[in-house]
């Protein structure tokens, strides 16, 4: 029995560094999963990817809505800087900011329905950057500093009608995710 002891202890050992590695690797492969995905339909990174309305046959994500509208931009700060905006007048929802362990870094919005006479007009601007200190982000922004330069938004929207979904997806077509182009000490 005595020459048993060191197998099991090993391999109790071997399993708790594979449980322990399993538990810490998985979120950021998953989402480094979903940001390739992500960058490649959507033609490159800093790039909205405007997701079609939810079907059983759309559905690329396990649960998503029917009733929200998705859009998604892999950021990468590497080139510098990026600026986001995300118009909000045609239906109320949230934004949020992701980093590669699938931590939320930022969020804001919800998606609560307003009454017919409240309009959401002022947009959500982000200045996403890894040092603030060598520009200035454009007015009215938002920064959000980040310590690495991947991250992923991700964009929810209120869409529970077809004529919703129109009215979303006619607005999101105007929203920005893009790398900062301004000089520094510029706006």
């Amino acid at each position: 029995m005595k020459r048993w002891v060191g197998p099991i202890v090993g391999a109790v050992l071997l399993a708790g560094l594979v449980h322990v590695a399993t538990v810490f690797a998985m979120p950021y492969a998953l989402m480094s999963v979903v940001m390739r995905g992500t960058v490649e339909k959507a033609g490159g990174a800093n790039t909205f990817l405007h997701v079609p309305r939810t079907t059983p046959q759309t559905q690329t994500v396990v649960r998503s809505s029917p009733d929200l509208a998705y859009s998604s931009c892999s950021i990468d700060l590497s080139g510098g800087p990026v600026e986001v905006e995300v118009n909000r007048t045609a239906a109320p929802g949230i934004v949020a900011l992701y980093n590669g362990n699938t931590d939320t870094i930022w969020s804001a919005g919800d998606l609560v329905m307003l009454p017919e006479d409240v309009v959401l007009t002022a947009p959500v601007r982000l200045f996403i950057t890894r040092d603030q200190a060598d520009r200035s982000p454009p007015p009215g922004s938002t920064v959000v500093t980040l310590s690495s330069d991947k991250a992923l938004l991700l964009v929810r929207r209120l869409a529970p009608t077809a004529e919703a979904f129109a009215a979303v997806d006619v607005e999101r077509q105007s929203d920005v995710c893009q790398a900062f182009t301004a000089e520094p000490g510029q706006s």
